[in-house]
């Protein structure tokens, strides 16, 4: 087996970053490093057999972006890009030394920048007042936000989404503490450091897609293409275990084709005690020991180190060196979907959501394609930059490709919709979906012109339901449902017309030989049928109703409800014909001693 690793070790920053870029015209507040694996100064492990340097800071043009969180009840700094760095800013630093920090310091830049306009001006003119972000409340001149951990869990369901276009056996990573996903391997043995304080990341295995996309550089250089609208940073690391992989991207080992098991272990010996995120306590007391790579630990005895840390510590070496590896099992991953789009400016008018609505149908439909799921109901959810919250839920027959439906049916539902605030952000849910039922056809049709589309069918009865209950309400109409029954009057009934999840189907035109009767199928049914059956009289041996009635076919029996104590009754059915030969249907009920007429034909 072959794993690769992707690591984010900027996540709780990335996912405020992407957002930022998409609402002011997708610039890059983190750098230009997102999505190639290259590191910055911060997080670069110079060790040897690197083969890529440090990426130099490029500043120009971003504002400062800082991500916090509460550590023993007090604000600190988790992570900040290259600018608000450049200004000071430090991982653990207090959040009110962190602001304070780079107001003065944008104070600072922006005297000296109205001091150097000031100085080439030489025309005589008002005194210039110094106008910056900084100084403008509304308008601030820094990001901050707290860490948003369903953020961090959402990002990493849609990057996994997309790891899966190379290979089925992708699994999350030290996952956010709110999924209920179990732990990975590199939280055993770690019970000072949550799940939080990890670095979140993805697992791929890649063995048997290496043939399919021509190599494993090729594959890497597709996957960091893939990843590049997410704007996030990543670490790859290649290995022949999950554990290796995820501790070798430090070292960013990437072996391209040519791939060994001794370059891994040589790039694998060179790295830090303090790299490690599992077994820490282990690796904290090897350290104290005068170790400080991993290779020194690996050339101890195994059993002194087992019997000083234990089997599990012993199990975890074996993994990384490859000599264990466990058995490959495709983990059951939640199959969700839930897409938020941040506008660039807020709308009253909803036409103007017509091409984020777009958009986020489209990425809907990758995701049934990718999961082979089909939808049956989505939610779109109009938030306000103030709380404030419209659902539109849409419902439709199952829906697999056909995002040209759902944005129809969603116009339908907008058109006729009122709002009494401003949209900052549009998000789309899929609340019901299921298994993709693939329906096969017909291979040869009689005459393709003239055969009924099922799928064109309900794709009208669709639009055609949403556009009468939008304008004339849910229960404007009716439609008629069968029932299993066996009286005639009793096998339909009228019901308010609703698309149900896709379980029920439109009604279509089919030949009248499937209806008929297993005792006489030459017996014909009528197209109208009278509810409740009409009283004949009779006169004789002749019945009569709006004239002389001539039986022409029958009897044909039909008993229902047998099963009922008291309740057995039979019917004999026949056709019969008026005196201008218009077609009737009677029957004669046993148990009443009486002749109804049923139905008309047509």
């Amino acid at each position: 087996m072959l794993w690769l690793a992707l690591r984010l070790p900027q996540l709780p920053l990335d996912v405020f970053t992407a957002e930022l870029a998409q609402a002011n015209g997708n610039c890059n507040c983190n750098g230009d490093n997102e999505a190639t694996g290259e590191t910055t100064s911060e997080s670069s492990d110079e060790t040897p057999g690197d083969n890529t340097t440090p990426v130099k800071k490029n500043t120009a043009g971003k504002p400062p972006l800082l991500v916090y969180h509460n550590l023993r009840g007090s604000k600190k700094v988790l992570h900040s890009n290259d600018t608000a760095e450049a200004l000071g800013v430090r991982k653990t630093m207090s959040l009110v030394t962190a602001e304070a920090l780079l107001q003065a310091q944008l104070e600072e830049q922006a005297s000296r920048h109205s001091e150097h306009q000031i100085e080439f001006n030489t025309e005589p003119s008002e005194p210039a007042s110094i106008e910056h972000p900084a100084t403008t409340l509304t308008n601030p001149p820094y990001h901050c936000f707290e860490r948003d951990l369903s953020r961090e869990w959402v990002a990493l369901q849609q990057l996994a989404a997309v790891c899966y276009d190379f290979t089925p056996h992708v699994s999350i990573h030290n996952p956010p503490p709110l999924s209920s996903a179990t732990p990975g391997p590199s939280q055993a043995g770690n019970s000072k450091a949550g799940t939080h304080t990890l670095d979140a990341g993805l697992l791929l295995e890649i063995s048997g897609s290496l043939k399919l996309f021509k190599g494993l550089a090729r594959l890497c250089q597709l996957l960091q293409q893939q990843l590049q609208p997410w704007q996030c940073f990543v670490q790859i690391g290649i290995g022949p275990t999950a554990e290796g992989a995820w501790l070798i991207s430090h070292s960013r080992y990437l072996p391209g084709d040519h791939y060994s098991e001794h370059d891994y272990l040589q790039h694998l010996g060179h790295i830090h005690l303090n790299k490690t995120d599992c077994f820490t306590e282990a690796f904290a007391q090897l350290s104290k020991m005068g170790l400080a790579q991993l290779q020194q630990v690996l050339a101890m005895p195994m059993v002194e180190l087992g019997r000083r840390f234990g089997e599990a510590f012993i199990h975890y070496l074996h993994a990384l060196t490859g000599k264990h590896n466990n058995a490959l099992v495709r983990k059951a991953e939640a199959c969700e979907f839930c897409s938020r789009v941040q506008l660039n400016h807020p709308v009253t008018n909803l036409a103007q959501l017509q091409p984020v609505v777009t958009s986020l149908l489209q990425q809907l439909i990758q995701f049934l394609r990718r999961e082979q799921q089909q939808c049956e109901a989505i939610e779109w959810q109009l938030l306000s930059a103030t709380g404030e919250k419209k659902t539109v839920p849409v419902v439709c027959q199952p829906v697999h490709s056909d995002w040209q439906l759902l944005q129809q049916l969603t116009s339908i539902h907008f058109d006729h919709l009122s709002i009494n605030f401003e949209v900052d952000s549009v998000e789309l849910v899929a609340t019901q979906h299921s298994h993709f039922n693939q329906e096969t056809g017909d291979l040869f049709a009689a005459d393709p012109e003239l055969a009924l589309n099922q799928q064109e069918v309900l794709r009208r009865w669709q639009l055609l339901l949403t556009r009468l209950h939008n304008r004339l309400g849910n229960s404007s109409t009716l439609e008629l449902n069968p029932l299993p029954e066996h009286w005639p009057e009793q096998l339909n009934h009228w019901q308010t017309s609703e698309i149900k999840n896709g379980k029920n189907k439109t009604a279509v035109a089919e030949p009248q030989a499937q209806y008929q009767a297993d005792d006489n199928p030459l017996a014909p049914r009528p197209s109208w049928l009278i509810n409740p059956p009409v009283a004949l009289k009779e006169r004789g041996h002749q019945l009569f109703w709006r004239g002389p009635l001539t039986l022409l076919l029958g009897p044909e029996r039909l008993q229902g409800q047998w099963w009922l104590p008291g309740d057995n009754q039979c019917r004999d059915y026949f056709i019969a014909e008026q005196d201008d030969y218009r077609r009737v249907w009677v029957y004669h009920d046993a148990k009443q001693k009486q002749w109804f007429l049923q139905g008309v034909f047509g």
